[in-house]
């Protein structure tokens, strides 16, 4: 699946994150690092992938799912998707 004419300068913003950090500790390379938690769905939103549109991905186990928001007075039209393979 392909997003088509999208902006390519859309920025992602990382949603519902906790607060604090997790650590980590890599073992082969013995060393510690810190990461985000987040509490909700969706855990990625592109901002004006169309102008007024943003693009919000989900995602549980194997599966992911997007959806388009649409904001008020925007219009949809420009949203166009492509599909290949299967």
């Amino acid at each position: 699946m392909q997003i088509v004419g999208e902006n390519s300068a859309a920025q992602i913003a990382a949603v519902n994150q906790l607060p604090g950090r997790t650590k980590l500790l890599h073992r082969k390379m013995l060393r510690k690092s810190a990461g985000a938690t987040f509490h909700s769905i969706p855990a990625s939103l592109y901002k004006n992938v169309y102008p007024g549109i943003d693009l919000a991905y989900y995602g549980e186990q194997s599966k992911l799912e997007f959806d388009f928001i649409v904001a008020p007075e925007s219009n949809p039209a420009p949203i166009d998707l492509a599909f290949s393979g299967g």
